[in-house]
């Protein structure tokens, strides 16, 4: 974003004062930009100058200092000056051999002025030309500004935005919006389709779309190679509030860019980092409402799930299908964002990524759904059609919640998440009823350690989650498996582990004593001494169905 500030060396070197003047070392470095001219009357100058300076001296103060001479252009090239303009003939009779050797070594102009030509007239016409050239620019970006600016209020979104910047700067472009995974491009489509889809390929799972940034325009450049040719690429990361929330991509195939058109660039980040804070404002807004409306329509309370049914139409909901509830758990989320600066937001982009990976497969499969997201779930009402076989529901909610679970994994890297499916109850006063039973049965899907899981097919948990029952269960799990939880905590030993192996190895106490990694007469006193302790019989069948049910009862607990 320099060089708009000032004139090249060659620039100045096309002004009619500087038309005696000569280029006598540094030809190569004629496109360093002057943003200001200084003049230099004591060695010591360092300190006094800075970037974009464009130094002028008769070198009185180095005229007899060999060490001081030698080392003017390094400090001057290192500091970013522009460039060295040298009045000779007047206290140095041309300009030393090793000053030239270095200055062309460093591509640093050195000009040789006239005798007769006085400082102030060439300070004077530069800063001029400089001011002139800063306000055409000045000018130039307000008018862009003004065009962007019309493009938003005359109803226009980033897609006009994209045009728009896509006339100004000659270049195929795309603004990528991060929060709602939206793409705006302009330009040779068939280029963008090709090279939008390599960059993008190279860029899951590398970008860092969480943490902290510094809220200013950061513009990298890159370059792609797609069929064999290099070709530029800008990617400018809209900031805003210290958050990402996009990009710009701008190919250099047509033209490079000038630094006109990076200002342009600049300035179009600030009106697409708005434009998409204004819709993210719009969605959480409509996610509040959408969210209160299913907590009332999924409260089980008549008088609320009326009140909801009444605004049905408005949030989404066919009030001519039935609805299935689905339960996405996205595991271990805080986990994952504990060490992360603004975690609400980038929580909330996280879940959106996921949802809008579910709206893909949902628009795939012809489903129609109603979603919204809290904490770290995200609740899915399938529609269905009214009094649809129960068993034709739950195969297409299964086929449903498998294809969401494998496009998650698969476009939503490092996300770990659960589904759970509630039961079939028909009538829109019930679907709380379903809700319930994939709450429920996501809860006993971490014990079962199934990453999808139908209610109905939890076998006799269905019934050991009855709430109504929960006293009685509470009771029947002290009295058989209370004596081995105390154990356990006194002698810190694992009688319960041993138990329910025993269990999932159908009492094969040699299977036990392998997956234990414990001597097998080891094994052999455990189950001796649980016996003992429970009073239970391992060969009797009521009594091992017994301390099989108290152990899922103790998940249940455990999981409530």
């Amino acid at each position: 974003m320099y060089r708009e500030r000032g004139i090249t060396v060659k620039e100045a070197l096309q002004l009619d004062i500087l038309q005696g003047a000569k280029v006598i070392a540094g030809a190569k470095g004629l496109n360093r930009v002057i943003s200001s001219v200084n003049v230099m009357e004591v060695p010591d100058i360092f300190d006094w100058v800075k970037k974009g300076d464009f130094i002028l001296t008769t070198a009185y103060s180095i005229r007899n200092d060999p060490e001081a001479q030698i080392r003017l252009i390094p400090e001057f090239h290192k500091r970013e000056l522009a460039g060295l303009g040298i009045k000779t003939k007047r206290y140095i009779e041309s300009v030393p051999d090793k000053m030239i050797e270095i200055a062309n070594k460093l591509n640093f102009p050195i000009i040789e002025i006239p005798l007769d030509v006085s400082f102030t007239d060439i300070i004077n016409p530069i800063l001029t030309h400089i001011v002139n050239k800063q306000t055409a620019l000045l000018l130039k970006i307000d008018d862009v500004h003004k065009k962007l600016m019309n493009v938003l209020l005359e109803g226009g979104g980033l897609q006009e935005v994209a045009r728009t910047l896509y006339k100004l700067v000659g270049n195929p472009l795309v603004i990528e919006d991060i929060i709602f995974g939206n793409r705006y491009a302009a330009g040779d489509r068939d280029f963008l389709e090709r090279v939008y889809l390599k960059t993008t390929e190279e860029r899951i799972g590398s970008e860092k779309w969480y943490g902290e940034y510094e809220d200013k325009v950061d513009i990298k450049d890159v370059v792609d190679t797609l069929e064999g040719r290099e070709i530029k690429r800008k990617i400018i990361t809209i900031v805003t509030g210290k958050r990402v929330y996009g990009y710009i991509f701008i190919w250099e195939v047509n033209k490079p860019l000038t630094p006109m058109d990076l200002r342009i660039i600049e300035n179009t980040f600030a009106i697409t980092a708005l434009e998409i804070t204004k819709q993210s404002s719009v969605f959480e807004v409509e996610r509040k409402y959408k969210n209160e409306f299913l907590e009332d329509l999924l409260s089980g309370d008549s008088h609320m799930c009326k009140i909801a049914l009444e605004r049905a139409a408005f949030f989404g909901l066919d009030l001519e299908k039935d609805y299935v509830a689905m339960v996405l758990k996205i595991e271990d989320i805080e986990k994952y964002f504990q060490k992360t600066i603004n975690n609400t937001h980038y929580l909330q982009y996280y879940k959106n990524s996921i949802i809008r990976i579910i709206e893909k497969v949902l628009k795939e499969k012809g489903s129609k759904s109603l979603i919204g997201s809290k904490s770290d779930q995200i609740t899915l009402l399938i529609s269905v059609d009214k009094r649809m076989d129960f068993l034709k529901v739950k195969h297409q909610t299964l086929e449903l919640a498998k294809k969401i679970y494998y496009r998650v994994n698969e476009e939503a890297r490092d996300s770990k998440i659960k589904i759970a499916i509630g039961r079939y109850f028909p009538g829109h006063e019930n679907i709380w009823k379903s809700y319930n039973t994939a709450l429920k049965a996501l809860t006993l899907g971490n014990y079962l350690d199934e990453k999808i899981i139908h209610f109905e097919d939890l076998g006799v948990y269905r019934l050991l989650c009855n709430e109504n029952i929960r006293p009685e269960l509470e009771t029947f799990f002290q009295e058989n498996l209370q004596p081995l939880l105390e154990y356990d905590r006194s002698k810190n030993g694992e009688l319960i582990k041993t138990l329910e192996m025993y269990f999932n190895t159908n009492g094969n106490l040699k299977k036990v004593s392998e997956l234990m990694y414990t001597h097998y007469n080891t094994i052999l006193y455990r189950i001796q001494k649980i016996q003992e302790l429970t009073k239970a019989n391992l060969n009797n069948p009521h009594d091992r169905l017994n301390l099989q049910v108290a152990l899922s009862i103790m998940h249940i607990i455990k999981n409530n």
